[in-house]
């Protein structure tokens, strides 16, 4: 806790064992495989975002395989334990899988691009096949986070800003965390969308939402 504090972020080894790593990859292969099947396009003609990672976010939303991981008592729990508070709500699960050859993904903060005024927010990163310089590790800017929310860096299109170059300003972004589910601007973002995660009774799992991202 005092190294996420000062650093903004933690490694926290063997969180899942090899078993529950090997399961839940499994699980994820075959939902992005899924997800992804109609996608014939070679690296060179898909967009400069989309050759830096395959992504497929919601997949609890459609693979009861993968549902059980997106709200795994153990990351979730350490996430609430890490933020200091009673409760932890979902706002995504994402799969990224980095195609041989893709683009590096820029430097850049994830808060800017999720529409939510508080700041108390954690991303749980786990490489269900092992992390190395050589096949794309996660970099980190060790105590970024004490600058504050920092501008938009644009992934999308490019080319990147300077993550640390001016502040965010007062611009929201659109996100199905909240436009499915009709939150309003300032409304508190509670809905069948953004369930908690963390503590629920019993071990459950939360239904799909009405609208389900496919």
């Amino acid at each position: 806790m005092e190294e996420f504090r000062r650093d903004g972020f933690v490694v926290v080894p063997d969180l899942l064992d090899a078993g529950e790593l090997a399961r839940f990859g499994a699980a994820v292969d075959a939902a992005v495989a899924r997800r992804s099947r109609h996608d014939t396009r070679t690296l060179a003609e898909k967009s400069r975002y989309e050759q830096s990672f395959v992504q497929c976010q919601n997949l609890w939303e459609d693979s009861p395989n993968v549902r059980p991981l997106t709200f795994h008592p153990r990351v979730a729990g350490t996430a609430a334990r890490l933020l200091g508070v009673d409760a932890i709500r979902l706002w995504h699960d994402q799969a990224l899988y980095k195609e041989a050859g893709g683009r590096e993904t820029d430097s850049h903060q994830d808060q800017p691009y999720w529409p939510i005024v508080e700041t108390d927010t954690i991303t749980a990163w786990i490489p269900f096949d092992g992390s190395t310089l050589s096949n794309g590790a996660m970099g980190y800017l060790p105590g970024s986070h004490r600058l504050g929310v920092r501008e938009f860096v644009n992934i999308f299109f490019g080319p990147p800003e300077d993550p640390l170059q001016r502040t965010r300003g007062e611009g929201r972004y659109p996100h199905p965390s909240v436009e499915r589910a009709g939150i309003p601007m300032g409304g508190v973002i509670a809905s069948d969308v953004t369930p908690i995660a963390w503590p629920r009774p019993g071990g459950d799992l939360p239904d799909p939402p009405a609208q389900p991202l496919a």
